[in-house]
C-alpha cells in the first residue's frame, strides 16, 4: 500500500473512531435519559394518585364529620324538652308535635339532606309524605299521628346508630 493511502487511514480512522464513539455515547446517553424519564414519570404519577387518594379520604371526611354535625344537631334539638317532636303522654298514644318537627328538625336535614344516610332520607321522606296526606285534616288521625310517631322514631334510632357506628369513641 502506497504511503498517501496509510497517511489517509491514520488521518480517517481515528476520526471514525471518534464519531463512532460520539455516536454510541449518544445513543447510550439517550437511552439513559428515556429510562430515567421513564421512572420520573412512574414517580410522578404513583404521587399524583397519591394525592388523589389522599384528597378523595380528605373529602370523604369533611363530608363525614358534616353528617355527623347534622345528625348531633338533629339529637340536641330532640333531647330538648321545649322542642320535642314526639310528646310522650301518660294515658294514650305519643303525639307528633308537626310544628316543631317542621320548623326544628326538616329545615336541617333538608338543608343538608346530600348528607344523609339513606336510612334517614327513606324516613323522613316518608314523614314528609304522611305530613302531605294529613294535610287536608284539621288534625291528626291516629293511623297517621302513630305513622309519623313510628318514622320519627326510626330516623332517630338510624341516626344513633350511625353514629355508634362511625364514631370511635362510641365503639369500645
Amino acid at each position: 500500500m502506497n504511503q498517501f493511502w496509510i497517511d489517509v487511514l491514520m488521518i480517517i480512522v481515528p476520526s471514525i473512531a471518534t464519531v463512532g464513539g460520539i455516536i454510541a455515547t449518544l445513543l447510550i446517553t439517550g437511552k439513559n435519559q428515556r429510562e430515567q424519564q421513564k421512572e420520573l414519570n412512574k414517580r410522578f404519577e404513583k404521587q399524583i394518585d397519591e394525592q388523589r387518594e389522599l384528597f378523595k379520604a380528605e373529602r370523604r371526611y369533611d363530608r363525614e364529620m358534616e353528617r355527623l354535625k347534622v345528625f348531633n344537631q338533629v339529637l340536641m334539638i330532640d333531647y330538648k324538652e321545649h322542642h320535642t317532636v314526639i310528646h310522650y303522654q301518660f294515658h294514650g298514644a305519643p303525639k307528633f308535635k308537626v310544628e316543631s318537627y317542621q320548623k326544628n328538625i326538616r329545615p336541617i336535614i333538608f338543608e343538608n339532606l346530600h348528607l344523609m344516610s339513606q336510612e334517614v332520607t327513606n324516613e323522613i321522606f316518608k314523614i314528609d309524605e304522611q305530613l302531605q296526606r294529613s294535610s287536608f285534616h284539621e288534625s291528626l288521625e291516629v293511623e297517621e299521628e302513630e305513622s309519623l310517631v313510628y318514622h320519627y322514631k326510626n330516623m332517630i334510632e338510624y341516626i344513633k346508630e350511625y353514629i355508634t357506628e362511625k364514631v370511635p369513641s362510641h365503639n369500645g
